[in-house]
């Protein structure tokens, strides 16, 4: 176990992680906001990496061993709780987490790995330089019309539909990828592609491309091994959609403002 000092890491902005789930507790300047919480001096601490954010603010990454105070809630449920800043500071702690806890041997010589920077690792064997990896994916809103094609995924955990995506494979371009996944998930072709946007998504360590697309032709026709369900619908007759961290919610929303 490793040592943390709880006033240190506080201060640092100290992102505390048990299983998944992060630490939070009311702010104290109150309005409904709620704040990370670092460990206290008794907390089992598995691993604390320090890294820094976008405006070079020094942070802290903790995982402990079991759930001690605070209120302990999922990862993506803490978004509507925390500030924006923070949330993307918890993705980014909880994705640092995550690439040490699977990065511990070479995958070369099977050596030990030894810390290189806050953000590397390097063998003293072969010496292969380890960095944190992402796994890029796109995901597309595909529309005919006033109506947007929604799909219900089979690794979906609620009962809520989303758009098509699917991840990068070796040699593609971005646009041949999501040219790819829709006519295998779909049978669709789609034209006016255009790039919407990108997000972080630290379940556990992607990147997703947001895009949109206009139907070109095709019949709906589902990859059974990948969905459950989906169709066509009218923007002002959405069924249930993914909540609003994904960028799947935010470029439904984007479509959907642009109707009266």
């Amino acid at each position: 176990m490793l040592p943390v000092d709880p006033v240190a890491g506080e201060a640092a902005g100290c992102f505390q992680f048990c299983e998944g789930k992060i630490c939070i507790a009311p702010a104290r300047e109150g309005g409904g906001r709620w704040q990370a919480v670092a460990p206290s001096s008794v907390a089992a601490v598995v691993r604390s990496l320090e890294f820094s954010w976008l405006d070079g603010t020094l942070c802290r990454a903790v995982e402990v061993a079991e759930e001690g105070c605070g209120e302990w809630v999922p990862l993506r449920q803490s978004y509507s709780l925390l500030s924006l800043t923070d949330y993307r500071k918890a993705c980014k702690a909880a994705e640092l987490l995550h690439w040490d806890r699977h990065s511990r041997y070479c995958g070369c010589c099977g050596s030990s790995l030894q810390w290189a920077s806050p953000i590397s690792k390097y063998c003293p064997q072969c010496h292969t330089e380890q960095w944190p990896r992402l796994s890029p994916a796109i995901i597309v809103l595909i529309s005919r019309g006033d109506e947007v094609l929604l799909v219900r995924s089979r690794s979906f955990k609620r009962d809520w539909y989303g758009l098509v995506s699917g991840f990068v494979e070796l040699g593609e371009t971005l646009e041949e990828c999501l040219h790819r996944e829709v006519m295998e998930e779909t049978g669709l072709k789609v034209t006016g592609v255009t790039y919407a946007g990108s997000q972080s998504w630290p379940f556990p360590r992607n990147l997703m491309a947001g895009f949109f697309a206009t139907w070109a032709s095709g019949t709906l026709r589902l990859q059974q091994e990948e969905l459950i369900e989906g169709g066509w619908f009218r923007y002002d007759s959405l069924p249930p959609v993914t909540d609003r961290p994904s960028i799947a919610r935010q470029l439904i929303d984007r479509w959907r403002a642009s109707f009266p």
